[in-house]
């Protein structure tokens, strides 16, 4: 995972390694790898092993094209890209120990030791932090065990009905001897007053932004897959951070990757009332929180035993064209020292499994799987990262759709924001 800052003014490298270090002595965590082998995967942390040197190199700093980090060597990095006045400063964390909720803490430690260090020239102290634990164990002291459903079931259905996957699939992707392809990324970008006309119309209706955000993109990919005024099914799923829905609540860096899922599956079109399918979607999703669906939803792992219509050892996958939106929410403030300001953020996910559907390629059916590899959970088609920073509003699209189809994907998404907002 890739959090990014875009940084004008004078940036010291220096200051910030020593920033960096001072993170990662904190979280020792962050200084071990994860070894496989007969038995499973094994996090090993010490061993003389020390904190990732930072990278720095030339360019824009585009977080989509940045590097993914190999858990077998570093589960932490941090890469300076300059061009001028202008750096974009990455953190990458392995999403194995951290998923956005921790990241965004840890990017924020950062930022206040850098600023600690550049005009105190100590870093900020903090004590050292425990190995974060993983959300079973997390779960199994809180008497919170594996229900019979998992909450996204509609999201699933049998091999043998799935439609063949639509040319829209973008080749490099689609090819089952090509080797693994970046996603085609996009991204859109709200003003300052889109965002708080989009709050405004939330607080009128008692919708929150993650439902009209959700709302807004579904009926863009109905919009992008009609080609008109049809209605499409559109299925949909998001992560739930269950820190504060489980008792006692978790802090943000006491675990690795603390969220449930939840899906949401509707017909839409482009006269879909936008108001009225986010109200459905979240009226769902509490109904799910309410019952403990999506607090233990990750316990299931994959998608073998989702579909209850389908005969009993009938292979199942994700529904053609699955969408996933992760609402990161606002990131916080982060300091900055004297002459350095912070221009925008921007997060994405390195090595990605964004595929069309069970590897089909165009104009074949699917084969019978439910994803890459055995105890993974399936990967939609695409994906959005959302993000408000400075008061402005962000998504980041990852598709496995053609550049195209991506373009006519992120024009019906603007087109659908401006018309709620206006």
């Amino acid at each position: 995972m890739a959090y990014a800052v875009v940084v004008e003014g004078l940036l010291d490298v220096l200051a910030l390694s020593r920033a960096f270090e001072a993170v990662c002595r904190a979280h020792p965590v962050f200084t071990g790898c994860i070894r496989s082998g007969d038995a499973g995967h094994e996090l090993v942390v010490g061993e003389g092993r020390g904190v990732p040197a930072v990278r720095v190199r030339a360019g824009d700093g585009d977080p989509a094209a940045g590097r993914g980090l190999d858990h077998a060597e570093e589960l932490i990095g941090l890469e300076v890209s300059r061009a001028g006045d202008c750096s974009t400063v990455t953190l990458l964390t392995d999403h194995t120990i951290a998923d956005a909720t921790a990241s965004v803490a840890l990017l924020a430690e950062l930022w206040g030791h850098y600023t600690d260090l550049v005009e105190t020239g100590l870093p900020t102290p903090i004590g050292v932090f425990p190995i974060p634990q993983s959300l079973e164990s997390l779960l199994a002291r809180r008497g919170v065990t594996r229900l019979a459903r998992n909450g996204v079931e509609a999201l699933f259905e049998p091999v043998t009905r799935r439609p063949v996957w639509p040319e829209a699939v973008s080749p490099a992707v689609a090819s089952p001897t090509a080797e693994p392809a970046l996603p085609v990324h996009r991204r859109i970008r709200l003003t300052a007053d889109a965002t708080a006309a989009l709050a405004r119309l939330g607080r009128a209706n008692g919708i929150s932004v993650h439902g009209l955000t959700s709302a807004a993109v579904m009926i863009a990919h109905a919009k992008a897959a009609a080609g008109g005024p049809n209605d499409v099914v559109v299925p949909f799923m998001y992560p739930v951070d269950v820190r504060t829905r489980i008792s006692p609540p978790v802090d943000a860096l006491a675990g690795t990757n603390i969220f449930g899922t939840a899906g949401f599956k509707r017909s839409v079109g482009a006269n879909t009332d936008p108001l009225l399918l986010a109200k459905a979607l979240l009226a769902e999703l509490d109904a799910s929180i309410t019952d403990g669906v999506v607090q233990q939803s990750q316990l299931h792992l994959t998608g073998q035993d989702q579909d209850r219509s389908a005969p009993a050892g009938t292979p199942v996958a994700l529904s053609a064209d699955t969408t996933m939106l992760t609402n990161w929410g606002r990131i916080p403030d982060l300091r900055t020292p004297a002459g350095l300001t912070i221009e925008d953020f921007r997060g994405a996910i390195l090595s990605q499994r964004l595929r069309p559907p069970a590897g089909a390629t165009p104009g074949e059916p699917p084969a019978p799987t439910s994803g890459a590899t055995p105890g993974e959970p399936p990967a939609p088609t695409s994906t959005y990262i959302v993000t408000t920073f400075n008061g402005r509003l962000s998504a980041e699209l990852a598709t496995a759709h053609c550049a195209p189809r991506a373009d006519d994907i992120v024009s019906a998404l603007d087109e659908t924001i401006h018309q709620m907002t206006t």
